[in-house]
């Protein structure tokens, strides 16, 4: 689980990042990112109910990349707010493919430390 400080919370900070041209996207996710002046990285996470129409399966997907890039934590650059923004074909995916969808697109957006 992400710890609070390393989430982000406040609309303001998801309109900045979202507002942000910085970003790629994958078949399974859309990443934005903009520059925060901190000493560490800060994330969010987007699901549309366009996803999944239950929020268990919402809320499941979410907890589980949250736990995916907490685990990654120390290997993602410092001074950066990163939204993830989850894309239907995320649904059929499974916990360790996730996670390499996740690293591959940290590394092409040069997130990697």
């Amino acid at each position: 689980m992400l710890p609070n400080k390393v989430r982000l919370k406040k609309e303001k900070d998801f309109k900045r990042v979202l507002g942000s041209k910085n970003g790629g996207f994958s078949s399974d996710f859309t990443l934005k990112k903009a520059p925060n002046g901190l000493s560490f990285s800060r994330f969010g996470f987007l699901i549309s109910a366009k996803v999944s129409s239950k929020a268990v399966e919402r809320n499941r997907l979410k907890r589980q990349v949250a736990a995916l890039v907490a685990g990654r934590q120390k290997e993602i650059k410092a001074g950066w707010d990163v939204v993830l923004i989850f894309r239907k074909t995320l649904i059929k995916q499974k916990g360790r493919q996730i996670g390499e969808k996740i690293r591959e697109l940290f590394k092409k957006n040069q997130l990697d430390a």
